[in-house]
């Protein structure tokens, strides 16, 4: 029954990404339309599921303002409709202060999670009935800020009779014959237009006081530094320019860069000749671990050609992907960046080439798959230090979600994941959509189940173990290496 699950919760997370119909009405609902299918493609058809929605504040993993759980069944054609706010107030929420990201979760397993757009448009639409236009000329005439307590003044001014002939022009300048006795004393008396000018240029340049040294200064140049013999300096020196230094002789002689660089070419060609370090073809150097008698990548695949130097064809579009047929890669999520963090997705016809891995190494088999699994059990890797449930000690402590709260699961506290060092990082999956990186990993084998199907080994941030299973040969799924 619990693989049953799987299959039909796998299936449609596949269905529930392609099709999403919104429609906002006056009572704050709105309504959502899925296909659920089998792994087959076949319409899953009047069945019964269990689905929960939330409504995200801000981000994927924002703030939870709105959710409800809906017992709905599937037509004769596999459809199921929902009408989101018939249970729960969908009023509560406030469209026109952030963004919003619809999560849909079935059977109790988290099938996505993406920007809400068509519903905060359409309700803002329904709020613009309620606008009331106001006259746009008369806002902006200075007529607009006159108050009634003006009018009432302006006319008891007008009851006063004429009285224009009391007051003085505005540009009135009084002849004063008095002079100042003090005034022309005083040193300020001399001050010119051309000095404040001049004071005015200097206060605009900032403060400069440290710039200019006292005139009783006197320089020290016990502490410079001598072009010749030997000699001591105190403290910390920069130096600009180029300075030469020779190769080194005795313990605490300086060393010149090229002697460095040179250094570290021999310390790169010292760990990829024991194996603690691989590069492949591309130059993307990767650490090894061993786990058992199994030598692994400790990280995904970044490579874009072949071993061979041939390159593999790169898709960045979800059109073109599920159109094409032949050996491709691409990117988690369509950004190149992700392919740093993540590594980069292949199809499984890459994989069939048998060039993906750099020489001396494969992709593995499901059997070799199986056996690591097998070693870790065996070893402790277990939560808790038995047992099977070894998905924590194969994952990274970084880049997973880390909001889950069932015990012994990926995302989970997930400082206490990677206790193998393998450190799986979660790229997601491509299957004719890019699903988010951060919740799930899938990794290729290199064996096939039938025509349309291959192995794979996978798990996300709420499992305990690892799910050996297949997949259409057409997904993309990051690649691990092992040492032949």
């Amino acid at each position: 029954m619990k693989n049953l699950m799987k299959i039909k919760t796998f299936v449609i997370v596949l269905a529930l990404q392609f099709i999403a119909l919104f429609a906002i009405s006056q009572t704050a609902k709105f309504n959502y339309q899925a296909v659920v299918r089998d792994n087959l493609g076949n319409p899953l058809v009047n069945a019964m599921v269990d689905i929960d929605v939330r409504i995200l504040q801000g981000a994927v993993d924002g703030t939870e303002v709105f959710a409800e759980n809906h017992q709905a069944e599937t037509n004769a054609f596999g459809l199921v409709t929902l009408q989101v706010g018939s249970i729960e107030d969908l009023s509560v929420v406030d469209w026109s202060a952030d963004t919003y990201f619809f999560e849909v979760t079935v059977d109790d397993e988290l099938m996505g999670t993406s920007q809400l757009l068509s519903v905060p448009m359409a309700v803002s639409a329904t709020y613009a009935e309620n606008y009331d236009e106001s006259d746009p000329l008369y806002s902006m005439a200075p007529a607009s800020i006159i108050t009634n307590d003006d009018i009432n003044d302006w006319s008891a001014a007008y009851s006063w009779g004429d009285h224009s002939g009391l007051y003085l022009p505005s540009d009135y300048t009084p002849e004063l014959e008095e002079t100042d006795p003090l005034y022309s004393t005083a040193p300020a008396s001399t001050i010119t237009n051309d000095d404040i000018s001049d004071w005015s240029t200097a206060y605009s340049w900032g403060d400069h006081s440290g710039l200019y040294l006292p005139s009783d200064y006197t320089p020290d140049y016990s502490n410079l530094v001598n072009l010749t013999d030997d000699q001591v300096i105190a403290g910390t020196k920069t130096f600009t320019g180029t300075v030469v230094v020779p190769t080194p002789v005795n313990e605490y002689d300086a060393v010149p860069k090229e002697y460095v660089d040179a250094l570290l070419d021999r310390l790169l060609e010292l760990e990829l000749a024991t194996g603690l370090k691989v590069q492949d073809i591309d130059g993307n150097l990767y650490s090894t671990v061993t786990l058992g008698t199994q030598v692994w990548m400790q990280e995904n695949l970044k490579t874009t050609k072949y071993r061979n130097n041939t390159d593999i064809q790169f898709i960045n579009d979800n059109a073109t992907w599920n159109s094409n047929t032949d050996a491709a890669y691409c990117q988690a999520y369509h950004v190149p960046s992700n392919g740093d963090i993540y590594g980069n997705l292949y199809n499984w016809e890459a994989v069939n080439t048998g060039m993906l891995c750099p020489e001396g190494w494969h992709v593995p088999t499901s059997v070799e798959w199986q056996e690591l699994m097998t070693w870790l059990e065996d070893n402790g890797f277990g939560y808790g230090g038995s047992g099977a449930e070894v998905a924590k000690s194969l994952s990274s402590q970084d880049y997973w979600y880390s909001g889950g709260t069932t015990e012994g699961t990926v995302g989970w506290q997930t400082h206490l994941n990677n206790s193998s060092t393998f450190d799986a990082r979660p790229g997601a999956f491509m299957r004719g959509f890019n699903d988010t990186p951060g919740y799930e990993v899938y990794f290729w084998a290199s064996n096939e189940s039938n025509a349309t199907n291959a192995y794979k080994a996978s798990w996300t941030y709420y499992s305990t173990t690892p799910n050996l299973g297949t997949s259409q040969k057409f997904y993309g799924f990051s690649v691990r290496c092992l040492k032949d």
